[in-house]
This record gives C-alpha cells, structure tokens and sequence, in this order.
C-alpha cells in the first residue's frame, strides 16, 4: 500500500491533513487545524486504528 499525504491551507488559520490510499483513492485518515500543521500532527496518523 503506498500512502499520499497532503495538507492543504485554506487560511493562515485552517486546514486539513489527508492521508489517502494511492490505488482505492480512499481517505484513511484527515484532521482538521485551526494553525499551521505541524510535525507533532502526523504521529497521530500512525496511532489511527
């Protein structure tokens, strides 16, 4: 399984972290910031069941 991850900023205080399977295109995991992201966001990921 290959994972994409992406986040997109809408705002300097908003945006969304994707993780999504590259084959299925479904999304696994997302969260929503009300910041920038942070490498403190994605171990969250990992923990995800």
């Amino acid at each position: 399984m290959i994972i994409l991850t992406d986040t997109t900023c809408r705002s300097i205080s908003f945006g969304v972290i994707v993780f999504k399977d590259s084959r299925s295109k479904c999304i696994l995991w997302r969260k929503y910031v009300e910041r920038k992201e942070m490498v403190s966001d994605y171990p969250e990921s990992v923990k995800y069941p």
